[in-house]
């Protein structure tokens, strides 16, 4: 006789259910799961991997959950359909909204306002755990999965919280483990600025006898991968976050927690941003914005957006610069500046290493004038402190000498 037999919600390893597969090949099995290693019962084109539900079917279940589709008008379904996106067409989300509109406890029209006001209370309430006979809440889904792994292996997921959902690119955890590697802590203490690299060590960056442990970061991948908390992009060390569990993971942090988490990805970054003229490095520098952008999103959602580091300011200001976001890169050296000429005095090398710099981003802009400003004034107590003939002051005064170039004062610029 022919059969069917179904394993459902199969979570675990291919392990688990392996041994009761029956040895005859009469019938037909249909494994669900949440884990790609599940693939190893079977060939790669008997599985199928569902990444979700097209807008159209979002909106007709969001509306039968709703108890609504009797009532279809154009201001429902254009409210369905603000719905369905802001919850990123998630099945189980939009099932769980449909149910808290029957409940009556608010419209189809007031749900996103209550959502962006109450979001986890929403994804996490208990009044409808069991939606679609599911037995679990959104956010209680993925705490199960959560605390499964925890204890399993080394989790860079909270990190990745703290990064823009896409592209997330090993190189950022790989990259800062060697520039933390190849630092001198002496003499980065010894500069008298705040540096966040001096509040790193070894075992958060997975540092194991001087090398980064790519093996111990990707088993804890690994485990991700394998409850669909995380998803691998189209090479192999990218990885992506569906935005809801990218927002869970933040949510289901206390503040001290947060605020931590978010420095450490802050300070990846900053040490990842290693500066070179190799086109490997620029191209890595350009995938960095992005995780920038949204890090410094975070730190100002926790009340931290002024926490003031030299060292991951110079960095950031420097993977602006390389990818023509002037005015982000402006914003960050000024602060630099401002920050060294009041902790190192207005005449302090590093100090004028920061105009010289910002120099250049007005240069970059076309403000010549304001490049020009700056550079004369680096140049002249760079000729006082280390004489007229010292390679750095050589440097300030070719860079002057263009600025006038550009300006078009021929003269002084030939005399420099």
């Amino acid at each position: 006789k022919e059969w069917l037999l179904i394993f459902d919600n199969a979570d675990g390893e291919p392990n688990v259910i392996e041994k009761y597969l029956p040895s005859n090949s009469t019938g037909d099995i249909l494994i669900t799961s949440r884990n790609p290693n599940m693939r190893a019962l079977t060939s790669n084109k008997n599985s199928i991997e569902l990444d979700g539900m097209n807008m159209e079917d979002v909106i007709a279940l969001l509306l039968k959950r709703s108890n609504l589709e009797e009532e279809i008008s154009e201001s429902i379904q254009e409210a369905a359909e603000r719905i369905a996106t802001t919850l990123f067409c998630l099945p189980l989300a939009v099932d769980q909204a449909g149910a808290y509109i029957t409940s009556g406890l608010c419209s189809i029209y007031d749900y996103i306002e209550l959502y962006s006001g109450s979001r986890k209370e929403l994804m996490d309430h208990p009044s409808f755990r069991g939606a679609s006979k599911y037995e679990q809440t959104v956010y209680g889904t993925w705490e199960l999965s959560y605390k499964k792994i925890q204890s399993m292996a080394t989790d860079p997921l909270n990190v990745m919280a703290f990064f823009h959902h896409e592209n997330i690119m090993e190189d950022i955890f790989s990259r800062a483990a060697e520039q933390y590697i190849a630092t001198d802590m002496e003499e980065m203490a010894s500069k008298g600025l705040p540096i966040a690299v001096l509040h790193l060590n070894e075992q958060q960056l997975l540092i194991n006898d001087g090398k980064w442990n790519k093996i111990k970061f990707r088993s804890g991948v690994q485990v991700l991968l394998s409850y669909s908390l995380i998803k691998k992009g189209s090479l192999n060390v990218i990885y992506h976050i569906h935005p809801m569990v990218h927002t869970w993971c933040k949510d289901r942090m206390a503040r001290c927690e947060r605020e931590k988490t978010s420095f450490l990805a802050m300070s990846l970054l900053g040490c990842s941003a290693i500066k070179s003229n190799d086109i490997s490095d620029y191209i890595f520098s350009l995938s960095l914005v992005t995780h920038i952008k949204m890090n410094q999103l975070h730190l100002a959602d926790i009340c931290m957006p002024n926490v003031y580091y030299d060292d991951i300011y110079v960095s950031y200001a420097y993977v602006f610069d390389q990818n023509g976001n002037w005015t982000e890169a402006e914003n960050l050296k000024v602060k630099v500046m401002e920050k060294r000429q009041q902790l190192l005095g207005p005449a302090h090398l590093h100090t004028l290493a920061s105009m010289g710099s910002l120099a250049s981003t007005y240069y970059n802009q076309g403000r010549l004038t304001e490049a020009e400003k700056l550079q004369v004034e680096v140049m002249e107590k760079k000729q006082q402190l280390l004489g007229p003939a010292h390679p750095d002051t050589l440097t300030c005064m070719g860079n002057l000498a263009l600025t006038y170039q550009n300006q078009g004062k021929w003269s002084e610029a030939e005399k420099l």
